[in-house]
């Protein structure tokens, strides 16, 4: 993780009246910004009812949008996902604003999966720290025609997954 710092000087003139004299010292005035990036907001999707005769590729829709706030105008390296259960993404996929397939959903036993593909965004210019500077990372999960087409029934149950996003700044 890299930091970079911006460095901003201030130059204040002091201006004294002496006897008829004018002196005019200065004073230097420094500070850097640090580039951090916090106070994340995890993301959520709606629980997505897959129908296996629909014959179309199948889109989760997003309840909360996963944001993070960073330094002012700091543009992030990378923001990388990996999910809990996925089983081609070994190391976290880099996100690109495409759909990444590798991600897989988890029934009640071992042998209940659905494969599904993942969105993020491939970089975000932070907006400072503000009540309102909330950047999206813009996430996005369908889960193919052909993986709905042979989703397994498991009686009614839930598939999950957990999809951890590191953003790189």
């Amino acid at each position: 993780m890299k930091k970079i710092l911006v460095v901003a000087a201030v130059i204040a003139t002091v201006v004294v009246m002496a006897g008829g004299a004018f002196a005019a010292p200065t004073v230097d005035v420094q500070a850097t910004v640090q580039s951090k990036c916090g106070s994340p907001v995890n993301g959520a999707f709606s629980v997505l009812n897959i129908d296996p005769a629909l014959g179309a590729d199948q889109a989760f829709t997003v309840s909360t949008p996963a944001t993070i706030k960073c330094t002012k105008n700091r543009t992030t390296i990378s923001i990388t996902a990996a999910s809990l259960y996925g089983t081609t993404n070994a190391t976290p996929a880099t996100c690109d604003g495409t759909l990444l397939t590798g991600f897989t959903m988890q029934g009640a036993s071992a042998a209940e999966k659905i494969n599904y593909s993942f969105k993020c965004d491939a970089s975000i210019v932070g907006q400072g720290f503000g009540a309102v500077s909330d950047v999206s990372l813009g996430i996005g999960a369908s889960v193919l025609n052909a993986d709905a087409a042979s989703a397994d029934y498991n009686g009614g149950g839930t598939y999950n997954d957990t999809v951890t996003l590191t953003v790189n700044y």
